[in-house]
């Protein structure tokens, strides 16, 4: 007769070997033997839990703790058994349970922390965590999770850490790489998560995250063609991936392709009605095509989602503005500025209520809150990041680039077939949106509405040269190829904007206000380009410029203050006037003023200099500006035909912008407004 000895030797030989259902058998005639073997036991409830029956094993093993409650490994095994069926708090007396009986076991560390992680007990995960990695220094899993760990805890510097350790350990660790690209997203660093998330895929390229991820990278950079291509991806492996959708829409919100975004935002909505960003970014793009009544509807749906969400709050005091409803705006603009949930966007509320009380007639109200606005504006972190005297040294170094001669020895064609665009250049809130509808709406034309195209250029000078040279005087550094290939990678590009079909038709206007510092490289790339430089009063613009909310770059920081955007006006309007007769190129001005007073004059005056024959359809611009979705802060006005009432506002601020007349009066008189 078979000993119980060796049969249970033939059951965990058997066991080992795959062979289940004989092991099975074997472990049950031991029992019947000795129903007090723990060693049986606690093995048939091993292999009842790799045969898909967890509550089985949790049986079987608990009856050998109670025979044998000092084996490290049946306490180990119940708690995975636990785990399978949910009984966290169990799984982790468990785990914990087997580590007093061996503190050395790493792994039960490691399985002891993703349980209590699960339980939100994130110190105490951290801790297991850090037992694991004092016994596997090397172990990248226990780095990486303890990095997400400490990154979701607030602690983003050390997580990132840890994160990096991960990578380093495993080179190839996919999940490490995707997750340092999701927390420099979270950071704000777009162009590293982008360098981490690529990594990521070539390891995970189905994982519908990772694609999702490297999308909302690539957008932030606005690389919307890429970032489109990643959504579709993640959609392709997961079509009911909702958040994707959302993200999808949100980029073609972005890249003005405002029937896809509206399209993808009902595709989330169809799967998850309760999606509070797909209603908002609804009546975002409703309210920018000017139908107001569906912006509301959705804005409304969003926000009994989401009753604290604050662009959508923020939303709805614009609509309300827009709407006439003064009085209603100022008070629900005045109660969410001081609703502590709205501490984020204090900022906007009073800028955003700085209108309403301009349109209440209550001007020094207003010029308050347009400076409370943007003090608070300007102490966000995004706005800190920047150092606002970079701007004014390029600015510097640029004029005395073109006093010492400028592109003097620079070509001044290049004979490569392409149809060069035209630059529209000025300082912002010149009317600069409101003529480049005028000239969108030429049959002829197609204009960019301030696509990044000239700096998305000059990122890719140091990589052409091998270095970063010093602008402007390091663009003439570029050789013929270069300038050649830069010169398709521009049209690529802006057809992505505007649409392959559209630029083989039409000739390209490039409008982006402040690529009037850029122009030392316009010059150099297209020399064959007109520019239209665009002039309103340096009192009104500056009053404008206080009036709007601006996504902070190195030169919108310095419209925080009427006082620091009167300086930068200056700087930039100075530099102008040097290079309008040293750059080189044929040039005009256009003034807002001569524009509203004489609409049809003003039109012709430009299609004459840019050798653009007349067309009735630039007296139909409002309706084409309503079929757009303008990224500017004038999207409004320029879908209503042309008003006079933004000509001398800065008469109704008189005694706010007295304090800096002599900043801008050199400007005032040189381009021919009254003092």
């Amino acid at each position: 007769m078979t000993s119980i000895a060796e049969t249970l030797s033939l059951a965990v030989s058997n066991h080992k070997a795959g062979n289940l259902k004989e092991a099975e058998v074997l472990y049950k005639q031991v029992l019947t033997q000795n129903p007090q073997n723990a060693n049986a036991l606690h093995l048939l409830g091993v292999l009842s839990a790799q045969s898909g029956r967890p509550e089985d094993s949790i049986g079987y093993i608990r009856r050998a703790i109670e025979i044998r409650d000092d084996q490290a490994a049946f306490h180990y095994n119940l708690a995975n058994a636990l785990r399978k069926t949910g009984e966290l708090e169990s799984a982790a007396e468990a785990y914990q349970r087997g580590l007093e009986l061996e503190p050395e076991h790493a792994q039960s560390w490691f399985d002891l922390a993703a349980v209590l992680r699960e339980l939100g007990r994130t110190e105490e995960a951290i801790a297991a965590y850090q037992k694991d990695l004092a016994l596997r220094p090397k172990h990248a899993e226990a780095c990486n999770n303890i990095g997400m760990l400490l990154f979701d805890a607030g602690q983003a510097k050390r997580g990132v850490t840890f994160i990096q350790r991960a990578v380093e350990i495993r080179p190839d660790f996919g999940k490490a790489h995707a997750n340092l690209g999701k927390v420099s997203l979270d950071l704000g660093h777009a162009n590293v998560a982008e360098m981490h998330l690529r990594r990521a895929i070539t390891l995970l390229p189905d994982d519908p995250i990772v694609n999702n991820n490297l999308g909302n990278a690539l957008s932030l950079q606005a690389k919307s063609g890429e970032a489109i291509e990643h959504y579709r991806r993640a959609l392709e492996i997961d079509p009911e991936y909702a958040a994707c959708y959302v993200n999808l829409a949100n980029t073609y919100r972005t890249a003005r392709r405002h029937e896809d975004a509206l399209q993808h935002y009902a595709n989330a909505l169809a799967l998850d009605d309760s999606i509070a960003q797909a209603h908002y970014g609804r009546a975002a793009i409703l309210e920018r095509l000017s139908d107001l009544e569906g912006a509301i509807e959705s804005l409304d749906r969003a926000l009994e989602i989401e009753p604290d969400m604050s662009g959508a709050v923020l939303l709805k005091g614009r609509l309300l503005r827009r709407s006439e409803h003064y009085d209603d705006a100022c008070a629900y603009l005045s109660a969410a500025i001081e609703n502590p949930a709205m501490k984020r966007v204090a900022g906007s509320l009073q800028v955003e209520l700085g209108h309403v009380l301009d349109r209440m007639g209550r001007y020094d109200d207003a010029f308050g809150a347009f400076s409370s606005g943007q003090q608070l504006l300007s102490e966000r972190p995004a706005a800190q990041h920047f150092d606002w005297t970079r701007y004014l040294s390029t600015i510097s170094r640029s004029q005395k680039w073109i006093e010492e001669g400028g592109p003097t020895e620079w070509e001044t064609s290049w004979d490569d077939g392409i149809q060069v665009p035209v630059f529209f250049v000025g300082f912002p809130r010149s009317g600069t949106t409101l003529t480049e509808q005028i000239l969108d709406s030429h049959p002829n034309l197609v204009a960019t509405d301030e696509a990044p195209l000239i700096s998305n250029l000059m990122q890719r000078v140091p990589d052409l040269l091998g270095e970063r040279p010093p602008f402007p005087e390091g663009v003439g550094q570029l050789q013929r190829e270069h300038v050649l290939q830069l010169r398709r990678e521009y049209m690529d590009e802006a057809a992505q904007f505007v649409g392959a079909d559209a630029l083989q038709e039409c000739r390209l206007v490039d409008k982006l206000p402040l690529n009037l510092v850029n122009l030392p490289i316009i010059r150099r790339i297209f020399p064959e380009s007109r520019l239209i430089c665009a002039l309103r009063d340096p009192r009104d613009v500056c009053l404008s410029c206080l009036m709007q909310e601006f996504r902070p770059n190195i030169a919108m920081v310095h419209f925080y203050s009427i006082e620091t955007t009167a300086r930068l006006y200056a700087n930039v309007m100075n530099l102008w006037l040097h290079y309008r007769t040293k750059l080189g190129m044929p040039a005009i001005e256009s003034r807002y003023e001569d524009l509203v007073a004489d609409y049809e004059a003003s039109a012709r005056r430009l299609l004459e200099f840019l050798g653009e024959p007349w067309d009735d359809a630039v007296l139909e611009y409002t309706n084409r500006a309503r079929e757009k979705v303008v990224s500017t802060p004038s999207y409004a006005a320029v879908s209503q035909p042309i008003y006079t009432s933004s000509t001398k506002r800065w008469e109704r601020y008189e005694k706010h912008i007295t304090k800096v007349q002599p900043l801008l009066q050199p400007f005032i008189e040189e381009f021919g407004y009254e003092s």
